[in-house]
């Protein structure tokens, strides 16, 4: 008569020992993918605040007194530059084509330029004014202290720009950073489903493979199955049964605390979404906003234009 007590004592041994190793591999896995989530939200608040630092910074620059006077000096430029072309019977471009060709502030809109241009162009097409004596060209010319105001002037334009340009290429290089955060969380990488998978696993092998053949022991003969409820009932009742059952609670529901640990390492939509949002220049500033609509733009007549890349 074969001794099916050898049989389920193998089994169980063995299927306990499955079962530990698995539960140490998962305690192990989640107690590591916890720790990885918590550096990862720590990282993003980091990111957010120097984005908020960021946007202050822009904030204190003068983009209103910039571009003002750059535009000012721009279109002076256009204007000498084609007047001297308006004797000649020359043919203008189209006002579209003199910003592409010219440099004007990326921070006004595009627009706002163009139909500026367009004023130039039509008031170079009118017939030129009497030419002016010598004498009234005296009297118009500037004295020297004013050439040295408008020296001054344009030197702190240009300061601007460049501090201006300094904090453009801090954002977009925050920009770069913020996108590849946000390409890795979207993706959840710390809550996995194959963990879930495994607890489940995990779960139904200590079910099936520990408690069952725990159930049969000591066993007389050969094990005979009975489905009826009071043969169950006087199981679950009995000393056995009661400990079993205890012991099957507290693995059950330490495994459905490790289910619910990697089920919450999930990124919260509003945090992906702040992610998201800064991931475009537009967030930190209007004027950059500006700026990046004036590019897609160009972009057609240029090169694909990108948030975050280079500066105009």
């Amino acid at each position: 008569m074969d001794d099916w007590n050898w049989f389920f004592s193998a089994l169980q041994q063995s299927a306990a020992a499955i079962v530990g190793l698995g539960g140490a591999f998962l305690v192990t896995k989640i107690v590591g993918n916890e720790s990885d989530y918590k550096r990862s939200v720590a990282l993003t608040e980091q990111m957010l605040d120097e984005a908020e630092s960021l946007q202050d910074k822009l904030g204190q620059r003068y983009f209103d007194w910039y571009n003002r006077h750059s535009r000012k000096a721009d279109i002076n430029r256009l204007w000498t530059k084609l007047e001297e072309k308006r004797g000649k019977n020359a043919d203008f471009l189209a006002a579209a084509e003199y910003y592409e060709t010219e440099s004007f502030s990326p921070f006004i809109p595009r627009a706002q330029i163009v139909a500026q241009i367009e004023s130039v162009l039509e008031r170079l097409r009118e017939p030129p004014p009497p030419r002016r004596s010598e004498f009234d060209l005296m009297a118009l010319t500037p004295p020297g202290i004013t050439v040295q105001i408008e020296q001054q002037l344009s030197a702190s334009v240009q300061q601007e720009r460049e501090l201006i340009d300094q904090l453009v290429v801090e954002v977009d290089h925050h920009i770069r950073r913020v996108k590849r955060l946000h390409g890795v969380l979207r993706t959840n990488p710390e809550s996995s489903p194959l963990i879930s998978w495994a607890i489940a696993a995990n779960l139904c092998l200590f079910t099936v493979a520990v408690l069952y053949p725990l159930g049969w022991l000591p066993l007389s003969g050969r094990p005979v199955l009975s489905f009826a409820p009071s043969a169950a009932f006087a199981a679950l009742i009995s000393i056995r049964g009661a400990l079993l059952t205890a012991f099957a609670a507290i693995f059950g529901a330490s495994m459905f605390l490790f289910w619910r640990t990697n089920a919450r390492l999930r990124y919260s939509p509003e945090l992906l979404e702040l992610l998201a949002r800064r991931s475009s220049r537009g967030s930190y500033s209007e004027y950059l906003r500006i700026f990046d609509e004036n590019q897609r733009a160009q972009a057609p007549r240029d090169k694909p234009a990108d948030d975050g890349e280079g500066v105009g």
